[in-house]
């Protein structure tokens, strides 16, 4: 008999107590309320159908799907069948679930059957080509009924005979970008995750009347962890947007009485500048700075409290302003170390530097990841023999041990929270046409934090390339949108150390004075 997750532990149990308590909200294109009750019955249904398609013990189940409520349903049933889930976002493209499929070796791949311009059918057959361990895809509907997998998957007549409860089995694969140009394998237990949920809810005293609005894609770690998961954890409501909308974000906030969100700041700049009122107990940023404007619009308008936090897709969220912090520090700094936290700031021998000296940024968490997928040597790079993770962040802690993010050691530009693999970017555009050298910086943006700007040395300066045909080129390498440079600066050279390097500080200095052409490109002489 299956021993069901500390998730499924915990929905049963408020089905059981509260069976009309609304679990989870579908909104928009999706729209759905589920109660506690409806999930439990909806994940056992599934978790069979799971099994019945031949899903075992550790098997990695992609999931490649927008903020929908069947997201959820699929998560618990993977974990009800000792899987692990591999949520991805629908904006990825052939390149990307390629890498990620035969990384995994996922033989089970479920997409929305209609989302967006794409079409999935026939993405579908152009990634199988590529996956000799993918055995099947499945479609999933968008609409209302509360059957999840398509109804030909006949259902085990009996529950998977299986241990589920362990706490340290993998739970969670969520691949992140890193500098090497190839994707990190994140791995997470039901234990590491649980213990990150345990130590926010406790250092912003959330309780079971802070529904959680969900806006950020259930792909990332803010969606996933502290949005989705969170809700079930705190026995509450989570309310699901799809797809990114100011107006229909204050709208869904103020019909579901949402009161908390955790989400990056061009969510919060976008509220800010619309004419609705959320008015949400907390909004926790993360990602990147927020400008003092923004927060004088969002205060109190978007919500009472706006306070700023780090986490990491591995470590889970260290840092925040909690009901204790100082005001002004809550949104100029990324707060102080949560309960169970430990944050340095180092040198390079890695001795602690003095206050408000910037250093290596590095942190220990309860809620800390085990491995990365395929990949231990990166693991014990990552992670000393004190159990401290090297986060790559240079950083400042003042004399009140407010953390003051400076900058980032390693190349990686942060969009809106959506992290841009800058060495796989550059691969590519070097072997596109009219292209004899390129770079890619980021260059600072009001909205989002930063955008990618394309440092190319054309082959000929009489005929450089255009941005149009470098994204167009990106396109038909399979590459994401979400990752295309936004705007191109055709230069003469990079300009290099004696060692090869390119120095990006100069090439953002360049980028930032020069003008930007209609078409997207940036004039070399600034005119």
């Amino acid at each position: 008999m299956m021993v069901d997750t500390p998730w499924m532990e915990r929905v049963s149990a408020v089905a059981r107590n509260h069976p009309d308590r609304p679990a989870v909200i579908g909104t928009g294109d999706n729209e759905k309320v589920l109660t506690y009750e409806d999930v439990e019955r909806a994940v056992r249904r599934t978790s069979r159908q799971l099994t019945a398609m031949g899903v075992t013990p550790g098997d990695v189940v992609t999931l490649q799907m927008p903020n929908w409520w069947q997201l959820a349903v699929l998560t618990l049933a993977v974990w009800q069948c000792g899987a692990v889930a591999c949520p991805v976002l629908p904006g990825f493209g052939v390149r990307e679930l390629t890498y990620i499929l035969n990384e995994s070796r996922s033989p089970l791949w479920v997409v929305p059957e209609h989302f967006g311009r794409q079409d999935w059918p026939q993405f579908v057959e152009d990634v199988r080509t590529q996956t000799p361990s993918l055995t099947r895809a499945a479609f999933i509907s968008g609409g209302r009924d509360e059957s999840v997998l398509p109804s030909d998957v006949v259902p085990t007549p009996d529950p998977p005979a299986l241990a589920a409860g362990d706490l340290d089995a993998w739970a969670e694969l969520m691949f992140t970008s890193g500098t090497t140009g190839q994707p990190k394998g994140v791995v997470h237990t039901h234990r590491t995750l649980w213990e990150a949920l345990r130590a926010h809810v406790d250092g912003f005293q959330l309780t079971v009347d802070d529904r959680v609005f969900v806006p950020s894609p259930m792909a990332h770690q803010t969606g996933f962890l502290y949005g989705m998961l969170l809700a079930l954890f705190l026995e509450t409501t989570g309310v699901y947007l799809p797809r990114w909308n100011a107006r229909a974000a204050v709208e869904v906030i103020t019909r579901y009485h949402a009161r908390f969100t955790q989400a990056a700041l061009p969510f919060l700049a976008d509220l800010a500048a619309d004419p609705g009122q959320p008015r949400l107990s907390l909004f926790v940023a993360t990602g990147s700075d927020i400008p003092p404007a923004v927060v004088q619009r969002a205060i109190p308008k978007v919500a009472r409290r706006v306070v700023r936090a780090w986490g990491s897709t591995e470590t889970g969220l260290a840092t925040g302003a909690t009901f204790a912090g100082a005001t002004e520090k809550e949104w100029t700094t990324d707060g102080r170390p949560l309960a169970g936290m430990r944050v340095e700031v180092v040198d390079d021998q890695k001795r602690q530097v003095p206050p408000s000296t910037i250093g290596h940024f590095r942190v220990r968490t309860p809620g800390m990841f085990v491995t990365y997928w395929n990949r231990p040597q990166w693991y014990q790079a990552a992670v000393d023999e004190e159990g401290f993770f090297e986060t790559g962040d240079l950083a400042a802690l003042d004399p009140e041990g407010y953390v003051r993010i400076m900058g980032r050691a390693r190349d990686l530009i942060n969009r809106g929270g959506e992290k841009i693999p800058v060495v796989e970017v550059e691969a590519l555009l070097l072997q596109a046409p009219k292209v004899a050298d390129a770079s890619v910086v980021g260059l600072p943006d009001p909205r989002l934090g930063e955008r990618a700007c394309a440092m190319v040395v054309p082959t000929s300066m009489d005929d450089p390339p255009t941005l149009a045909e470098l994204v167009h080129f990106l396109e038909q390498k399979g590459m994401a949108k979400i990752y295309w440079p936004e705007s191109l600066c055709n230069v003469a050279e990079l300009p290099r150390t004696a060692s090869g390097k390119v120095q990006k500080h100069l090439l953002k200095e360049m980028a930032s004075t020069r003008e930007v052409a209609s078409d997207g490109r940036l004039q070399p002489d600034g005119r």
